[in-house]
């Protein structure tokens, strides 16, 4: 019994007539990355990586030869969303920190997605030049023109917080260059 493209057989199984097979020439189009575009999601590793590493040298460096508490850098990011009470040291508590990394964190992916387009396609070790130029850059614009908005930046202003820079900077740079340039020279090469 045939209704209407549904056939039906004497059991009452119902199946769906066959597809017209899809010619092998045509094949659909293959997701963003392997298209030779820039990669959301290396870039968005590279954020996590380099801004988690950010906050590990940055506490390692004031630890070992700053003046001021391990907690301070986080403390002045967490400052930006719920204002300067949080700066003196007795302040430090899971809500200050959560604050911290609900900056922190968005910053990290934004800023190496900046630094992401900026590689894009370029070598592991011209990735990690470009990185240390905008890990300078990011110090300055960080150190010194948001200082309008967030003096207690003034206060940090120095070799330890320009290195931890200079580290984002690399990291974001090359754990991108890292996870996509191969890909992008096998493409130029015809191998994919």
């Amino acid at each position: 019994l045939n209704t209407g493209g549904v056939v039906m057989s004497h059991t009452k199984t119902l199946s769906r007539p066959s597809s017209p097979a899809r010619p092998s020439s045509v094949q659909p189009p293959a997701p963003g990355p392997s298209r030779g575009g820039f990669d959301w999601a290396a870039a968005g590793w590279a954020g996590i990586i380099a801004g988690t590493a950010f906050l590990l040298i940055e506490t390692a460096l004031i630890t070992m030869f700053g003046s001021v508490t391990q907690t301070d850098a986080i403390r002045q990011i967490a400052a930006i969303s719920l204002g300067q009470s949080v700066l003196p040291t007795s302040t430090f508590t899971a809500l200050v920190f959560l604050a911290a990394m609900a900056v922190h964190l968005p910053l990290s992916l934004l800023y190496a997605r900046i630094v992401a387009a900026l590689v894009h396609g370029r070598s592991v070790p011209l990735a990690i030049a470009i990185g240390v130029v905008f890990g300078v850059a990011l110090y300055v614009v960080n150190y010194y023109a948001f200082t309008r908005l967030f003096p207690w930046f003034a206060l940090a202003r120095g070799w330890v917080t320009l290195t931890s820079h200079v580290a984002f900077g690399i990291l974001a740079a090359g754990i991108y260059a890292q996870l996509t340039y191969p890909l992008i020279v096998a493409r130029r090469q015809g191998k994919l």
